[in-house]
């Protein structure tokens, strides 16, 4: 949306349907009674307009300050300014400083692999004293659990994420050597009821969560080792989990691509950040960015099943007719044979095509998010390439994943 050049006529013509008491006009008095009934000034406001030139001027100069995204939905959902569009967001005036507040936290709550090295740094080490550290299996087994429960009890997805982050921050502070990993799956149920104490509106039950575990997973877990651990995890982490997750920045991502309105890529990219969740490889990564190469991935995935829906449709019609254009700027017949749109006669491809990141290499997207392609090339790469090796269908065919490497900055 292009901001236009702000006019008072809006918040006058706001005022005009404005019901008023007749007695409002004598509620100032005095010397300015006279003029406050109704004369013009030199800018040719009405003087007995609610809204004050001055009053304007100073909303005019604050959201210039605003980002850009923000700017807009301000000015289309402001009465002031005449206008009630659609609510877009909340509270766009503050979404700006929220979203650099949460990057700020994630710096201050910033971990790392700490499986990375586990294999080779104990290469040395016997069978016997493997079997006792937590491995990258136990961690993926752990992650699936919190998954299970998660599911079958319906919590926020918020609620999913603070669980997962709980259980890698508390093993990245005492370290994968230091916990019993036959009690893996206790750290998982205990860190899911820790994350439903912060998001979820009734506190969960700790029986409950037992009951729903099989009877192998049942054995030695109760109640009482349950609140051990929680008040080890508690002053083990400080009494610190304000820690964000990617879904926050999801939303202000799609926000700023305007893709906000299109549900089927926030959950698309809401189960990318979730598989991501699996393979401790991205702990490397903020949360920000890895929401950012979802959003990216999310983005292609859903343009290119737009085109092969359009492209269908208009075979299959009577009309015919060619698509001129389309989200990846490149000859359409060739787009039909790489995404193979004709599944029952597919036409043989001579390539693959690149993933459209122009959509994140301009100064509007970069300004707000605070990223540049080279500063989520490499996250947008491993994320790409883990969904095109582990998840059926492979919704990347045609993509050329490799060609992510090259990415640079504009």
């Amino acid at each position: 949306m292009t901001l236009k050049p702000f006019s008072f006529k809006g918040a006058q013509q706001a005022s005009k349907d404005t019901p008023h008491d007749d007695n409002d006009k004598h509620a100032h008095g005095g010397e300015g009674e006279e003029e406050a009934k109704g004369g013009v000034d030199d800018s040719g406001v009405s003087n007995d307009n609610e809204f004050s030139m001055v009053m304007y001027q100073r909303w005019s100069n604050l959201i210039k300050n605003f980002a850009e995204t923000d700017r807009n939905d301000t000015v289309a959902e402001s009465c002031v300014f005449g206008r009630s569009g659609p609510r877009k967001q909340q509270q766009p005036e503050f979404a700006q400083s929220i979203y650099l507040r949460i990057r700020s936290n994630e710096e201050a709550f910033a971990i790392q692999n700490y499986l990375e090295n586990a294999e080779d740094g104990e290469s040395k080490k016997s069978a016997e004293q493997k079997k006792r550290y937590i491995s990258e299996y136990d961690r993926s087994y752990a992650i699936q659990k919190i998954f299970d429960l998660h599911s079958k009890k319906d919590y926020k997805v918020e609620t999913l994420f603070s669980a997962c982050y709980i259980l890698d921050r508390y093993l990245y502070k005492i370290g994968y050597k230091n916990y019993p990993r036959e009690k893996i799956c206790q750290l998982a149920v205990i860190s899911l009821l820790m994350a439903a104490k912060l998001e979820q509106p009734i506190q969960p039950s700790f029986n409950r969560m037992i009951n729903m575990l099989s009877d192998s997973e049942k054995k030695n877990m109760t109640k009482d080792s349950l609140a051990d651990l929680e008040f080890d995890i508690l002053v083990k982490l400080e009494f610190g989990f304000n820690f964000p997750g990617p879904m926050e920045c999801v939303e202000r991502f799609l926000r700023i691509l305007e893709y906000d309105h299109k549900k089927i890529v926030f959950d698309m990219s809401f189960q990318i950040c979730k598989f991501a969740l699996t393979e401790s490889k991205f702990l490397n990564y903020r949360p920000s960015q890895i929401a950012a190469a979802s959003v990216v991935i999310s983005i292609n995935i859903h343009e290119k099943e737009q085109f092969i829906k359009k492209t269908s449709k208009r075979r299959n019609s009577e009309s015919g007719g060619k698509i001129s254009q389309n989200f990846f700027e490149t000859d359409p017949m060739e787009l039909y044979k790489i995404f193979q749109v004709d599944q029952e006669h597919p036409l043989p491809a001579t390539k693959k095509i690149n993933m459209n990141t122009k959509i994140w290499t301009n100064f509007k997207v970069i300004s707000q998010a605070g990223f540049s392609i080279e500063m989520i090339r490499e996250p947008l790469y491993h994320l790409a390439f883990f969904i095109q090796e582990n998840l059926q269908p492979n919704r990347l065919e045609g993509f050329d994943i490799e060609s992510v490497k090259t990415l640079k900055d504009q």
